[in-house]
């Protein structure tokens, strides 16, 4: 377990002091990454360095909790929330906000949109599933909405 004391004059982030602390090497890249990602994990509990900052996690928490129709193991939802993957999901992955201001931004006649998504895992899939939903007018937060897939609609 790492201690605040370790932490003490290091002023990257938790995630580059980790890097520093537990080097990849070639016989174990493997390890070395489940460390880092377990200790990250355990940021904010108790137990852990950030554990003053428990508190403001769980109100992130909250705050992207889907609604009661969608959330939950075995929910089912609506059709719009099993098009976009979000049925059963406990949160969102695309932040609302984030669809707000495309769709913002796909309201303005002198604005061209590209946009490129980056993953640093395997989640790709799931994003592209809630994107295409959202532009095809098939996502909960899209109803009543232009689409953005190209259809004019």
């Amino acid at each position: 377990m790492l201690t605040i004391s370790e932490l003490s004059g290091y002023y990257g982030t938790y995630s580059d002091f980790l890097d520093y602390k537990i080097p990849d090497t070639v016989e174990s890249l493997r390890e070395s990454k489940k460390a880092r990602d377990k200790l990250k994990g355990r940021f904010a509990t108790p137990q852990g360095p950030g554990a003053g900052l428990a508190s403001i996690l769980e109100q992130l928490r909250r705050a992207l909790a889907l609604p009661a129709e969608a959330a939950g193991p075995g929910c089912q939802g609506g059709e719009d929330w099993k098009e976009a993957g979000l049925a059963g999901r406990e949160s969102w992955l695309l932040l609302p906000s984030f669809l707000e201001a495309i769709m913002e931004l796909a309201s303005r006649p002198d604005i061209d949109l590209l946009l490129q998504f980056r993953t640093f895992g395997t989640d790709l899939p799931r994003v592209a599933r809630e994107w295409n939903a959202f532009c095809a007018g098939r996502h909960p937060l899209s109803r009543r909405r232009r689409r953005l897939d190209g259809s004019g609609i």
